[in-house]
C-alpha cells in the first residue's frame, strides 16, 4: 500500500497504531514517512519515542534500535538544515552521538554492510561538525574495508564522493 501513497500509508500505519500503539516497527515506518515528507522534526520525535522502547537503560543497543539511531540522526541531520545557530549545532552533535553509538552496534553484531552504510552518514555529520580530520579517518577505514569486501562494494562510490567532499572541504581540490 505505501507505494500508492504516502498519505495512504500514513492512514494505514495510524490506524494500526489505534490497536498496537507500541507498535515499534510502524512506529519507525511512520517515522520514516514523516520524513520523507519533510516533517523532520516530528520524525526525530517518532524516533526518539521508538529508541525509548528498544533500549534499555545501561545496555547497549541492539541491531533494531541501532537502525532508529540512524534514523533519527538523519531526521536531526535534517532539521539542522533548516535552523542556525545553536539549534542547528546542537542537532548534529546528537546526530553525531547516535551515528557513533549505531556504528559501534553494527560492528559489534557483524553488520558490515550497515556500518559501512552509517559510515557515509557519519562522515557527513562529523565534517558539519567541522570534524573535517575525524570524518576523514572514518570514510578512510570504511572505505578501505568497503574496497576489499565484494559484499560491501555497494558502499564504495557513496564513500569516495564522501571522501572528496572531505578533501574539497579541507581545500585539497586536487584529492577531490
Amino acid at each position: 500500500e505505501s507505494g500508492r501513497s504516502l498519505t495512504r500509508a500514513r492512514q494505514l500505519y495510524l490506524d494500526v497504531l489505534v490497536c498496537e500503539p507500541d507498535n515499534t516497527t510502524v512506529q519507525n515506518n511512520l517515522g520514516l514517512l514523516e520524513s520523507t515528507a519533510g516533517y523532520f522534526e516530528e520524525a526525530a520525535a517518532r524516533f526518539r519515542g521508538v529508541l525509548d522502547r528498544e533500549v534499555e537503560p545501561g545496555r547497549p543497543p541492539d541491531v533494531s534500535a541501532a537502525i532508529t539511531m540512524d534514523n533519527l540522526a538523519n531526521a536531526l541531520l535534517q532539521a539542522a538544515r533548516q535552523c542556525e545557530g545553536e539549534a542547528a549545532r546542537s542537532r548534529v552533535d546528537e546526530a553525531v552521538r547516535l551515528l557513533e553509538s549505531a556504528r559501534a552496534a553494527f560492528q559489534k553484531a557483524g553488520k558490515d554492510e550497515l556500518a559501512a552504510e552509517n559510515a557515509v552518514a557519519l562522515g557527513r555529520a562529523l565534517l558539519a561538525q567541522g570534524e573535517a580530520s575525524k570524518a576523514e579517518e572514518c570514510a578512510s577505514k570504511a572505505l578501505a574495508a568497503s574496497e576489499a569486501s565484494p559484499a560491501l562494494r555497494r558502499a564504495v562510490p557513496p564513500l569516495r564522493m564522501l571522501c572528496a567532499e572531505i578533501a574539497a572541504a579541507q581545500g585539497r581540490r586536487q584529492d577531490a
